[in-house]
């Protein structure tokens, strides 16, 4: 991950709609044979209208460091498609020309099509030697790994336009492409990232010529075929799952019209002072903040509708055997059983348990993601959340991997930050804890009171067993209520703990008393006076990772995943 990164001056914003793009980097050889670029193009327009008949919601973008050659054939592709065009230069304008000085002209052509929103120059490494000086290769060479790096680490899928042979030369196609497959690039890795899951991922390899020269037996049949190319610790359909994911998103945002809106601190004047990025962070929170409560909704809906239908077949059942044996009470039964199946069934077949959890999820994901931008922290939530999990949550990290560089922002919005974030989330889990924990201690009154009812007419009934027949319809109604008030209470009681009240509660508290302890030291620091920048930005980044620890928490107790084996214990039993 890099520092920092600076941008043009502001242009027009780039488009927001919530929507999560599929980010596809771009890495290549410089020199290509002329008379092979139009079946490059032919084949990287064909690779985008799989990608789009694949993921028909998602919206592509091409992230490339915009190098003589191959990094330039499928952005021109993109940019006449409309997609977004995101640039990522190793060098300042004047010095990366350098290296392309007699197509300089065409490299800015093609720079004043992209958005200056979109461009950035990563940030200068300390490798000694002077930066302007012209024959630093160990410098330049630094700065391409950098740029290298960085395509592999931000993009969904890596296209390399490669002729198939690794090497090591620094930022160099072959290594590019190792890093993107192994997660291990150039730079050497903490202790702690060298045991948790690499973020690898898949390749488009379209094998390309450097030149008309080459020998044929470098340039078999294959050239110009598009071969996928994957991690070898990672199942394929793995990363079609991650996709689809993304794309269920994007597909239910565009069917429905929500009512998306930030939290109330936000809304009105202060929004549009937002900067692209933010924007673009803050429209597809405020989606997924949405669906999640649409999905709850439908949730809760579901639990309460099979409960109700619970009861009413234990009713129906228990009067057709002591009271009413006739066949209108059989049916009523009947219709309850069925419509108990039709409704579960809908419900698994909407998803609406794990579309509920998975969007929460994104959704504070990237609450985080936005105040973080806000105060100026530059820490990406993908470093630090959802770290162990390589199975279909996976999708929730790709879809919070930023690709674009976090420019540096000096700290302006402390009291925006206090408001809308700190103070809003105590306010808010304090008051859901205590609703939940008033929801949570009803049901479990009705519970008892049902069970206390059924102890009650048990004892009713066997003291007044000799007399049953004597009571006539408040015998057999009795008869009746022991066996169905005590199954009443049992389903309120698998209600209460389905709908999670007493889980939710304390979780909700816990996270109120840490949005509180923060709120507490963020006052103090700013009462302080002076420069307490740092401090405020250490103080919001661990309140920030403590946040998304409980969710995490929270989101892998409560989702039903499948076991996913290892493709090695896989292979090992076939």
């Amino acid at each position: 991950m890099v520092a920092e990164a600076t941008t043009s001056p502001p242009s027009a914003p780039r488009s927001v709609d919530g929507r999560i793009a599929l980010t596809i980097g771009v890495t290549g050889h410089r020199s290509l044979a002329v008379e092979d670029l139009d079946l490059y193009r032919r084949r990287v327009e064909a690779l985008f209208d799989d990608l789009h008949r694949r993921y028909p919601h998602t919206p592509l973008r091409v992230l490339s460091p915009l190098a003589e050659g191959a990094d330039r054939v499928p952005v021109e592709i993109a940019l006449k498609r409309g997609y977004d065009v995101v640039a990522v230069l190793p060098l300042a304008l004047t010095d990366y020309e350098r290296d392309f000085e007699d197509r300089a002209p065409a490299f800015r052509a093609l720079l004043d099509r992209l958005s200056p929103h979109n461009v950035f120059v990563l940030p200068t490494i300390e490798v000694g030697g002077s930066f302007e000086a012209p024959g630093d290769a160990a410098h330049r060479d630094a700065h391409y790994q950098q740029a290298g790096d960085f395509v592999a680490s931000h993009c969904h899928v890596l296209l390399a336009l490669w002729d198939g042979v690794a090497n090591t030369l620094p930022g160099g196609t072959g290594e590019v492409v190792h890093y993107k497959l192994t997660g291990r690039g150039p730079f050497q890795p903490s202790t702690a990232e060298l045991i948790e899951l690499p973020d690898s991922g898949p390749v488009a390899w379209l094998k390309v010529r450097r030149n008309a020269s080459e020998p044929a037996s470098t340039t078999d049949a294959g050239l110009g075929a598009v071969q996928w190319l994957y991690p070898v610790d990672r199942e394929p359909g793995q990363f079609d799952t991650i996709h689809r994911r993304i794309d269920e998103f994007n597909g239910v945002r565009a069917r429905r019209r929500l009512g998306v809106r930030l939290p109330s601190t936000l809304a009105g004047s202060t929004k549009p002072t937002l900067d692209p990025e933010q924007r673009s962070v803050a429209r597809t929170f405020e989606t997924a903040d949405a669906l999640s409560i649409h999905y709850r909704t439908i949730g809760d809906r579901v639990l309460k509708v099979l409960v109700s239908l619970g009861i009413v077949m234990t009713v129906a059942y228990e009067a057709y055997s002591r009271v009413l044996p006739i066949r209108a009470m059989l049916g009523l039964y009947l219709g309850a059983f069925a419509l108990v199946c039709g409704v579960y069934l809908w419900h698994r077949q909407v998803g609406a348990l794990r579309k509920h959890l998975d969007y929460r999820a994104l959704a504070e994901g990237m609450r985080v993601r936005f105040f973080w931008s806000l105060a100026g922290i530059r820490t990406s939530v993908t470093d630090v959340y959802l770290r162990k999990q390589n199975d279909e949550l996976q999708w929730i990290r790709e879809a919070l991997r930023p690709c674009w560089p976090s420019p540096p922002r000096t700290f302006t919005e402390v009291d925006l930050v206090l408001r809308a974030w700190v103070t809003e989330q105590v306010v808010y889990f304090g008051a859901s804890a205590r609703r939940l924990s008033r929801s949570g201690r009803i049901a479990k009154l009705a519970s008892l009171g049902f069970f206390a009812v059924g102890l009650v007419k048990t004892a009713m009934l066997f003291v007044l067993w000799n007399h049953l027949e004597e009571m006539g319809g408040f015998g057999h109604w009795t008869v009746i209520s022991v066996g169905s008030l005590p199954i009443v209470g049992a389903l309120i009681d698998a209600l209460s703990d389905s709908m999670g009240y007493v889980a939710r509660s304390k979780q909700h508290a816990i996270l109120a008393g840490i949005f509180a302890r923060a709120e507490q030291a963020y006052i103090a620091l700013v009462a302080r006076g002076g420069d307490e920048t740092e401090a405020l930005r250490e103080l919001l980044t661990a309140l920030g990772r403590e946040a998304l620890f409980e969710n995490e928490d929270w989101l892998t107790l409560r989702r039903d995943r499948p076991m996913v084996l290892p493709p090695e214990a896989v292979a090992a039993a076939r």
